[in-house]
């Protein structure tokens, strides 16, 4: 994170980049899931009730859309702090 604040300059564009590998990760692992009932995660498992599954695939996209965006929110934060780091 240090090289990432300090030395690396980050665009905007490289955000788009940086959803691909989680976003192919759950479609993956959802599509994986179908066809052999496993799901490595309680919050990626879409059948069953709460803490052994979130149930249903609805609710499995939402978490996924509120996770990325926490995270989204978190790389814009840094984003903003490098950019302000690197004025002074």
């Amino acid at each position: 994170m240090l090289y990432y604040l300090l030395v690396r300059r980050p665009a905007v564009k490289e955000a788009v980049w940086w959803f691909t590998y989680p976003l192919l990760y759950v479609l993956a692992t959802l599509v994986r899931g179908l066809f052999d009932g496993y799901y490595p995660y309680w919050f990626l498992t879409p059948y069953g009730r709460y803490l052994d599954g979130i149930g249903s695939f609805i609710n499995v996209v939402l978490i996924a859309i509120v996770i990325g965006l926490i995270y989204f929110g978190l790389g814009t934060l840094l984003w903003f702090l490098n950019k302000k780091i690197r004025m002074r």
